[in-house]
């Protein structure tokens, strides 16, 4: 079983930019890391800039494919050190304000930085394009400010510090 997660930082306009992390989002496991590695706010960026759909989080930026093409699994990963990653394509959410982080009611964008969503008709036959927004399954959402400092909203609650004990 995995506890999803998604990882922000606050960009200089205001905004937010994140990525997608599957295992171990839970305080412990990515918290953790994030508080012990990526307190750097310019080390967090370059993670957050690679749009990555990470499969775990790992203490260097670098990501590392987990399977090949045909779904085979690498055995030569160090999870702990290197982030790696299952899927091939690229993946960033965006949002403008913080609330919508705690909401999980951000958009996803691609490589190209296009929203990405899905079109269908409406009663009178037009197309409407709908935007994928948030993600159903992100109990744990991390989010770190300009200043370096980490905020942590769990299952929707308001976000709080996030520091090392």
């Amino acid at each position: 079983m995995s506890t999803r997660t998604a990882i922000f930082k606050e960009q200089e306009n205001g905004t937010f930019k994140g990525i997608y992390c599957h295992h171990d989002g839970y305080l412990e496991g990515v918290g953790y890391t994030l508080l012990k590695h990526y307190q750097d706010p310019e080390k967090t960026q370059k993670l957050i800039d690679q749009k990555r759909v990470l499969s775990s989080l790992g203490e260097n930026t670098e990501v590392k494919l987990s399977c090949n093409e045909k779904g085979e699994w690498l055995s030569d990963r160090d999870s702990e050190y290197y982030c790696t990653a299952v899927r091939f394509e690229y993946e960033q959410f965006i949002a403008e304000k913080l609330n919508e982080l705690q909401m999980l009611d951000y958009l996803t964008v691609n490589e190209n930085d296009e929203i990405q969503g899905f079109t269908q008709k409406d009663t009178d036959d037009n197309e409407v394009f709908t935007p994928f927004r948030g993600s159903d399954n992100n109990g744990y959402v991390y989010v770190q400010m300009l200043d370096g400092q980490w905020l942590v909203s769990i299952y929707q609650k308001p976000f709080k510090k996030f520091m090392k004990k």
